[in-house]
């Protein structure tokens, strides 16, 4: 969708907590694998120190389970 591929585009160090959170509700996973690989690809650093990640980690440790897993797969 139209919305989805804003989304993709808007992924920032700052958003990408928000965005990983929007992607698993609406079940789109496209998005959230696109979320998942920006935030293990060497950004993870820099995410997990900002106010958005603490923000919705709480929300979300299922997700955060999911990031974790990903990195050591990669």
């Amino acid at each position: 969708s139209q919305a989805e591929v804003a989304l993709m585009s808007s992924i920032s160090i700052d958003s990408c907590a928000e965005i990983l959170l929007l992607a698993d509700q609406h079940h789109s996973k496209d998005l959230k694998s696109r979320v998942i690989q920006f935030i293990i690809g060497g950004n993870l650093r820099d995410i997990i120190q900002t106010d958005g990640w603490h923000k919705y980690v709480a929300c979300i440790p299922d997700l955060v389970t999911e990031v974790i897993q990903a990195t050591t797969i990669e």
